[in-house]
Order: C-alpha cells, then sequence, then structure tokens
C-alpha cells in the first residue's frame, strides 16, 4: 500500500504504516536535522499552514470528534508530528477501572493506547479499504486546499 498523502517543498505527510487508524498521519520534515529546532525558516513557515490544512483533510476524511496534533521529540527521526484522529469510540479504550472516561479527556492517553492496541500487522490488513479511502479523502483535499490540479 502506498502510505505518502502528499508532499510540499519542507514536508512529506504519509499515512501512519504502523497503526491500523484510517487518518491517522505523519507530518515529517524533509529538512535533514535532527532537533524541531534547527528546521530551516522556509520549513517553520510553511509548518503553520500544512498542519491546519492537514488538520482540516483529516476532519473531512473520516469525521473525528477531535483531531490530535502532536510532537514528541523522542527518538533520533527528523522532525515530525502526529497528527491523529480521535474518535468517539476511542475513549472507551482510555476508561479507567469503574469503566468510566476521566473527564477533561486524556488526550495523551487516549493516543498511546489506540496506538498500543490497533498495531498489529493483521490490524492493518483488516483496515486496508478503509485507509485507502481516508488516503484519497484527504489527498484530495489537501490538493484542492493548495490549488494543485489532480491527475484523473
Amino acid at each position: 500500500m502506498e502510505f505518502e498523502v502528499f508532499r510540499t517543498s519542507y514536508w512529506t505527510v504519509h499515512h501512519s504504516s504502523d497503526v491500523a487508524v484510517p487518518g491517522y498521519l505523519i507530518v515529517l520534515s524533509r529538512d535533514s536535522v535532527a532537533q524541531f529546532t534547527a528546521l530551516s525558516q522556509p520549513a517553520l513557515g510553511e509548518l503553520g499552514m500544512l498542519l491546519s490544512r492537514t488538520t482540516n483533510a483529516v476532519e473531512v476524511a473520516v469525521h473525528a470528534e477531535r483531531v490530535y496534533v502532536c510532537m514528541f521529540g523522542e527518538s533520533n527521526a527528523p522532525p515530525h508530528f502526529h497528527v491523529f484522529p480521535r474518535m468517539s469510540w476511542m475513549l472507551n479504550l482510555a476508561n479507567d477501572e469503574a469503566g468510566e472516561c476521566s473527564q477533561p479527556v486524556d488526550g495523551a492517553a487516549v493516543f498511546s493506547r489506540v496506538r498500543q492496541r490497533f498495531s498489529d500487522p493483521s490490524d492493518l490488513r483488516n483496515a486496508e479499504a478503509q485507509i485507502r479511502q481516508a488516503i484519497a479523502v484527504i489527498r484530495e483535499t489537501l490538493m484542492d486546499s493548495y490549488g494543485l490540479a489532480r491527475a484523473r
């Protein structure tokens, strides 16, 4: 499956290839730097609009209740952002022992539990059709937002 969704001069947007959540994107720097603070000014200038448009595209594609945008910097990978659609059904995975979800919702806990729960390769195979559909809608929405023509 082709996971790349969109590319700008400084960033690549691709669908997560290891977690089976349709619409879960990674926005990866194309600068060859290891730290966010080392990104070029043009890359930083492009980032805000790209994250906004990517978030909107995820909302359009999967109708997420919320979209989380996270950067952790815990790996040696180039700077990257997780654009994660938090669906209402995911709150069940964040319930405490009493079966209740904390209020306000602990987004980091939901993100972590969903990533753990849906990271088996069989989960990806089972969600392939939904992931392909999400990629197509996200790609089209991003291309439209940048005024780019799509190949027909």
